[in-house]
This record gives C-alpha cells, structure tokens and sequence, in this order.
C-alpha cells in the first residue's frame, strides 16, 4: 500500500484521506504542499509519487493521466486547464496551461512555457521557449532558446526553431529547417530551408 495523506474535500470542506489505489494511481496530491501561481490565481499542490518521491506542481488530477508513463517533475507546473498524457515529461520549471497539451513522448524542460497549444510525438520544447495560440510541435521537431511558436502555427518533421527565432499567423516549419538567430517566419508562409535572419513572409 503506498503512502496515505490527509486531503481537504474543496466541496464540503471535510478533512478525507487521500490515498493510493493499487491498480489506478501512480501519483497523489499533498494538499498540505501548495503554492499560488499566476498572480495569485491559482494554487497548485506537490505531487507524490508511488514510490514516495516528490514530482512537481498540479492543480488537480486532471492534469496528469493516471495513464502510461507521463510525469511532471521538479519544480514544473501544470495547472489552468494544462494535460500532460501518454509518455510525456515535463520538467525543470517548465508551464503547461490554458488547454496546453503535452503527450505521445514529448519532452518539455527548462523555463518552457505552453500555453493553449500542442506538444507531441517526440517534440522537445526547451529553455525559454514559449509555444502558445494554438501552435503545434510535433514529430522530432525541437524548440528551444528565447524561440516562440504562435496563431496555429505547425513546427513538425525535424525542424528546429532556437534562439530568438519566431513562427506565428499560421506558418509551417518542416523538414530538417533550422530558424535561429532573430528570423521571423510570418504570414502563412511554408519553410524547409535554414533560416538565421529576417522576416520571411508570403
């Protein structure tokens, strides 16, 4: 039997206990470890994991599936909607929230933020990087540095946007493309070449 804790019921306010289930859960929530995030906004609870390790930051169990191998580690957060399923990981002090969603083996580390957007497959979103508005990253592409993926932009195959490099408006980045440096891929444009400046646009 894993380790048991002391739950408050938000509903009824009642002291419960909050324990493992030894064929559903791989995790519990310390509802006695909990910070508020996002302007005060929310607040997020540690979570424990069967074998008694600390992972990171939720704000309820929708979450984190209670499925596959998926975790959420460190100091990372996942609240405001956020979904981390299947074999994802979310690590370091990397954000998922507003319905960002992170699964297949996806990989999301450092000071990452996703917001109401999708990592998946074996896409690995790193550093500052921020994917938002509805993006996507997906199949071996990475994203990592101050890099930004917005407005239903798609970044798949294995291209790679890094240091300042910016996608957005519903552009495609594929392919073994490279964006770095301050290159702009704007305007509904498709790219599978290397990109290190300027703005690219239809």
């Amino acid at each position: 039997m894993g380790r048991r804790l002391f739950a408050i019921n938000e509903a009824t306010g009642k002291r419960e206990l909050d324990k493992f289930d030894s064929k559903h859960s791989k995790y519990i929530l310390d509802w006695n470890e909990f910070k508020k995030v996002y302007d005060n906004k929310f607040t997020v609870y540690r979570i424990i994991y069967k074998d008694g390790s600390k992972g990171g930051w939720l704000e309820n169990y929708k979450n984190l599936s209670q499925r596959g191998l998926c975790k959420v580690l460190d100091e990372a957060k996942v609240f405001y909607g956020g979904e981390v399923s299947d074999n994802a990981v979310v690590k370091g002090e990397a954000e998922v929230l507003l319905k960002g969603k992170v699964s297949g083996n996806a990989e999301v580390s450092g000071e990452a933020h996703i917001a109401n957007a999708k990592v998946y497959g074996y896409a690995k979103v790193e550093g500052e990087a921020e994917i938002t508005s509805e993006a996507s990253v997906y199949g071996k592409a990475k994203v990592s540095g101050s890099a930004g993926v917005a407005s239903k932009s798609k970044i798949f195959d294995e291209a790679e946007i890094s240091g300042n490099g910016y996608v957005t408006q519903s552009s495609q980045v594929f392919g073994y493309a490279h964006i770095s440096g301050d290159a702009r891929i704007t305007n509904g444009t498709k790219v599978d070449y290397d990109v290190d400046t300027g703005t690219i646009r239809k």
